[in-house]
């Protein structure tokens, strides 16, 4: 079933100095969104968006219900349960207003057909990720025309074929509107915005 306005609301959790948080604990696990559903929040919308392989939208065998954002007890990112949890779909995070910074904490699973593969949207712009999203530490992306963001990853290698750690985006010129994630398996947990 589509999400709407009515489906639980992300909660605010603990934050930095100058940050606002936002965590799923109180969100209903084994819920799943799927393509075009919009999960409504007080400070932000979460858009479920195709996920992108080599510039062509992923077309699972199994029809467009194998592609979800699920509430998911798990801890593939590192934080508490539940976590957002991506399956061949992109979560594009929108905060209310433009914002200069956001911070979440983030996992990834190395395993399967797309491989260290995933998707980053930032301001409507999809970019694909070829290995680990560590790799993306000191990386630059935008358009000075609208807006450049340099990225910090700090994940670490567990288990042999999965990462987690804490990926920050950081506007070097412009603002953030709208910043995504997604992936084969990637999930996300305490999602941080810097006005």
């Amino acid at each position: 079933a589509p999400a709407t306005s009515s489906t639980p609301r992300i909660c605010a959790s603990s934050a930095q100095a100058g940050e606002t948080c936002y965590d799923f604990a109180k969100q209903t696990a084994g819920y799943k969104f799927y393509i075009g559903d919009t999960v409504q929040a007080e400070h932000l919308k979460v858009h479920v968006t195709d996920y992108m392989k080599q510039g062509v939208k992923a077309a699972p065998e199994a029809g467009p219900t194998s592609q979800f954002v699920e509430v998911k007890t798990s801890t593939l990112a590192g934080g508490t349960l539940p976590e957002l949890y991506t399956y061949l779909a992109t979560m594009r995070i929108q905060p209310r207003s433009p914002v200069r910074q956001i911070r979440l904490r983030v996992g990834e699973s190395q395993g399967g057909a797309y491989q260290g593969h995933a998707n980053i949207e930032l301001n409507g712009t999809v970019y694909e990720v070829t290995g680990s999203l560590n790799g993306l530490d000191g990386a630059e992306f935008g358009d000075p025309a609208t807006g450049v963001v340099k990225v910090a990853a700090n994940l670490a290698l567990r288990d042999g074929n999965r990462y987690d750690g804490m990926l920050k985006v950081r506007a070097l010129s412009g603002q953030i509107a709208s910043f995504g994630i997604g992936g084969v398996a990637v999930a996300v947990d305490d999602v941080c915005f810097t006005p």
